[in-house]
């Protein structure tokens, strides 16, 4: 995809020829994420999530609308399909069928002139939880099958206190 036009864009690897546009109501900045067994995420920047098959084929009957933007690659967590939002938001989608799982909605005090930048990283799984970062500068442990908060840090702070970048886990 690309910032300009709608859609994502099929490549030749040996010679960079488009052999095809999958349409989307927004563009594709973030890159699709492959299933196992074949097949495709793919989300753009509108908050659409759609699943193709390895024919790049619709799988669900209709694609997910997130009602906020979506940056950032799709996490696979089991069976769900997960995505950051800029609304400060973590959606879960089944992934056999596209249909909403659980939201999980972070509450961010802003007042009228704050600013965030809202880069709504994607979250990372980690076991059974997922880990995600928000516009006011904090983190957060979600329960991966119940969209549950397990844990909430701040970190970040001053005017733009927003994460950024995806959360790294070691020991």
């Amino acid at each position: 995809g690309n910032s300009g036009l709608a859609g994502l864009f099929v490549l030749d690897r040996t010679s960079g020829r488009v052999v095809a546009r999958i349409l989307t109501p927004g563009p594709v900045q973030a890159s699709p994420v492959a299933v196992e067994g074949g097949g495709w995420i793919v989300v753009d920047s509108f908050g659409t999530v759609l699943r193709l098959d390895a024919d790049l084929e619709p799988v669900w009957k209709e694609p997910h609308n997130l009602g906020k933007a979506a940056l950032r690659s799709p996490v696979l967590a089991g069976e769900l399909v997960v995505i950051s939002t800029a609304g400060d938001a973590v959606v879960a989608l089944g992934l056999a069928d596209g249909a909403w799982q659980w939201t999980f909605k972070h509450d961010v005090a802003r007042g009228s002139q704050d600013l965030a930048i809202l880069g709504a990283p994607a979250p990372i799984l980690l076991g059974d939880e997922l880990v995600a970062g928000f516009s006011d500068g904090s983190i957060a442990g979600i329960d991966a099958v119940t969209g549950v908060e397990r844990w909430s840090a701040q970190v970040g702070s001053g005017r733009f206190p927003d994460i950024q970048a995806e959360v790294v886990a070691t020991d």
